[in-house]
């Protein structure tokens, strides 16, 4: 019920048999209030349209509260007399109870003041405040001189400065005449003055009762005929005309009860969108909505579901119960990384790390697998994240994933995440790989952690090591090396010392083997391209003799340029001396070639040419194989020189930089010596003139001193001669008063005798 909704769910009320479930309509209407009593004025507005056509309900619920408030005094329970006062106060203002019942209310509350009866009396007074300011002025005064009273006289009372406090607010609240405490709303005043009932019912009538027996359901033999008779009851509260009279009504205007339908229909759909609109919607809705297949987009399901795990686990003594309710509750398949996030929130919330979430993530993932992947893909979003969180957020989070690492509730193929150089790092993430690390080093200990880190036995684990202890670059090597021994964790960093140290070594193999690679594809080639020139001569003297001839004389001229080039050209060029190799041996072959034709030997002289061919060819190769070993001995030779002269001049470098460095040492030294000196003589300088010059102080303070005592000796002689000399002024007064004072009594008596 609210305040929109108001007129559309009274009818509905009316539709059930409220004479039969009166108790049951006075039960729930009191428990909603307590419940909520923001909405009090709202459940009274209710009540009081309920008592125009049913006072027993009213009277009834008048009643229970009356006696609630009483039992709530006697307990000295607070909150209960607060809710109770307050729904009496609404009804007071409803007119359903009698103006006099507030008065008696603030009596008995205001009769032997304390800080919580004054705190409900004022806050009772406040909302009926302004009804009793204009039905009994008298009243209200009465009450303000008592509230008076307290507030001056409030040691005697022992009341707290804050209840003072609201008693001079109440008084404001007055002097504003309570324009911030309406009696009604102009919303809720739905019924009149003359069709109101009033109740007058006393504070201390002891009359009152419960009746509970009609809040138990009991069986009724005359259920039938009592139904009937409500539903008479019924239509005479809701001014529905009898069946008979409708249905002639109906045959006689056919098209007005068309147009009718039409309105009542535009009625409903209006009356359906202002529920819609409502803060509590009704049942019925909620079941078109289940029937249309609305989706719900802000996820209250996903926010409830929160809320129970977060109230399982404050609630829980030990892990033991909070995992047993956790999966109790049922939690749909997918949602497991909710319940994972909610874990981690709580326990990055902590002051400090509390074992309490590590042992229930462990024992979470061993009875439900789902859990440990849900756990595995939350560290590499929490490492990527990182960087947005505190301090106190890094070390609970880190604390938790190192307890279910170490015990390998996770799987250590998490770190393949971790990509520890330079570059791909944070100082949030190299704390947290800190933190965790020292924290599993503390409970595995070093060579466990060791063990673990550098000689898995998954092959998986070791692939996903390699990014946290890098090899691929030196640079990385060193950054990961320097982070593991500044954080004491040293140990780790055996293998890739070693590996650091060998680096110069593998990187001048592998060279080599490329060297020797290419040097192999090289040759390769080579033996190519004389296969060639073999297979083209062979093709050249399967033709005629006179091409033969030809060929001869043509191959005679470069077997000349041959014999120039070998005394022209020097020896370190192989190259040249590949392709002068190549075209002696295409020249000898025609000039054996020529013999032999001469000889005129026929198909056998034929044969004997193609043998020729191949074994000048093998020793060609072999030539040049030879050849390019010289040149490989002689470059070799020529590096090895280039590099002892480097070394040579490097040492000459480093001797003469040694050499410097002692010359100004040995200058430094002799400088530094003479300073020492210097310094050593002025010292002794100043203390032997500091010496005498303490002398002298000491001379002239003691001759000061005599002095100062001379003066002093002299003072005090002047001021004893001042003190005698007035003391001997003192005593001759004295006697003067003393022979003045004999005279006058002697002088008395004479002339008395006279």
């Amino acid at each position: 019920v609210n305040i929109h909704n108001m007129k559309d769910v009274l009818p509905e009320f009316f539709e059930l048999n409220l004479v039969r479930g009166r108790g049951l309509l006075a039960r729930s209407i009191m428990r909603a209030q307590l419940s909520s009593p923001v909405f009090t004025h709202i459940y009274a507005a209710l009540v009081a349209v309920i008592n125009t056509k049913m006072p027993e309900n009213g009277r009834l619920i008048l009643a229970r509260l009356i006696l609630q408030f009483r039992r709530a005094l006697k307990r000295n329970e607070k909150l209960q007399s607060i809710a109770s006062v307050s729904f009496i106060a609404h009804l007071v203002n409803q007119r359903v109870a009698h103006e006099l019942l507030a008065l008696e209310v603030i009596q008995i509350l205001l009769a032997n003041p304390t800080n919580a009866s004054v705190e409900v009396a004022i806050e009772f007074t406040k909302q009926v405040g302004m009804l009793l300011e204009d039905v009994v002025p008298k009243g209200v005064h009465v009450v303000f001189e008592q509230f008076r009273n307290i507030l001056q006289s409030g040691k005697k009372y022992n009341i707290n400065k804050r209840v003072q406090y609201q008693i001079d607010e109440l008084f404001t609240v007055r002097r504003k005449k309570f324009k911030d405490y309406p009696s009604v709303i102009p919303q809720l005043d739905l019924v009149e003055m003359d069709d109101q009932i009033t109740h007058e019912i006393s504070l201390d009538d002891n009359t009152l009762e419960k009746e509970e027996q009609l809040d138990i359901f009991r069986l009724d033999n005359q259920y039938k005929a009592n139904e009937k008779i409500w539903t008479q009851i019924r239509k005479e509260i809701l001014g529905i005309e009898n069946d008979s009279s409708s249905d002639s009504s109906s045959g006689s205007d056919s098209s007005s009860s068309g147009y009718d339908s039409d309105d009542e229909s535009t009625e409903e759909k209006e009356s359906k969108k202002e529920v819609d609109g409502d803060l509590q919607v009704s049942g019925l809705q909620k079941s078109n909505t289940e029937e249309k297949g609305i989706a719900d987009m802000t996820e209250a399901e996903l926010v409830g579901m929160r809320r129970q795990i977060y109230l399982t686990i404050m609630s829980s003594l030990d892990f033991e119960e909070c995992a047993h309710k956790m999966l109790k509750m049922n939690i749909p398949k997918g949602l497991e990384h909710e319940v994972v996030n909610m874990l981690i929130e709580c326990c990055s919330q902590e002051r400090t790390y509390v074992k309490f979430y590590g042992l229930l993530s462990q024992r979470i993932c061993l009875v439900r697998p789902a859990y440990t992947e849900a756990f595995a893909s939350s560290f590499d979003e929490q490492y990527k994240t990182v960087h947005r969180f505190e301090t106190n957020h890094l070390r609970n989070v880190a604390k938790l994933f190192a307890h279910l690492l170490q015990t390998s509730t996770i799987p250590w193929t998490v770190f393949r995440c971790v990509y520890l150089n330079e570059d791909d790092t944070t100082s949030s993430s190299r704390i947290f790989i800190k933190l965790l690390c020292q924290d599993m080093a503390e409970s595995l200990g070093m060579q466990e952690l060791r063990r673990r880190f550098l000689q898995p036995e998954d092959d998986n684990v070791k692939e996903s090591l390699q990014n946290m202890f890098p090899v691929d670059n030196p640079r990385n090597t060193r950054f990961a090396i320097n982070f593991f021994t500044l954080i004491g964790l040293g140990k780790l960093t055996d293998d890739l010392r070693e590996h650091l140290k060998n680096a110069p070594k593998l990187i001048l193999q592998q060279q080599q083997a490329l060297q020797k690679q290419t040097k192999g594809d090289d040759d390769d080639d080579s033996s190519s391209s004389s296969s060639g020139s073999s297979s083209s001569s062979s093709d050249s003297d399967s033709s005629s003799s006179g091409y033969d001839s030809d060929t001869d004389t043509d191959s005679r001229r470069p077997s000349r340029g041959r014999s120039r080039s070998r005394s022209t050209s020097p020896r370190r060029k192989p190259r040249k001396r590949k392709r002068s190799l190549s075209s002696s041996s295409s020249n000898t072959e025609p000039d054996n070639d020529k013999s032999r034709s001469r000889n005129g030997d026929g198909d056998k002289n034929d044969n004997e040419r193609d043998a020729a061919r191949s074994g000048s060819t093998g020793r060609n190769t072999k030539r040049s194989e030879n050849e390019n070993r010289r040149s490989k001995s002689e470059d070799m030779t020529e590096q090895r020189g280039e590099k002892e002269k480097s070394r040579a001049s490097a040492r000459a470098r480093s001797r003469s930089a040694s050499a410097n460095k002692r010359r100004r040492s040995s200058s430094i030294t002799s400088t530094s010596r003479d300073r020492s000196r210097r310094r050593s003589r002025s010292r002794s300088r100043n203390r032997s003139r500091s010496g005498s010059a303490a002398l002298r102080r000491r001379r002239s303070s003691s001759s000061r001193s005599r002095l100062r005592s001379a003066s002093m000796e002299k003072r005090r002689q002047r001021r004893r001669r001042r003190y005698s000399s007035s003391e001997e002024s003192a005593g001759r007064a004295r006697r003067r008063e003393r022979e003045r004072g004999s005279r006058s009594r002697s002088g008395s008596a004479k002339r008395q005798r006279l």
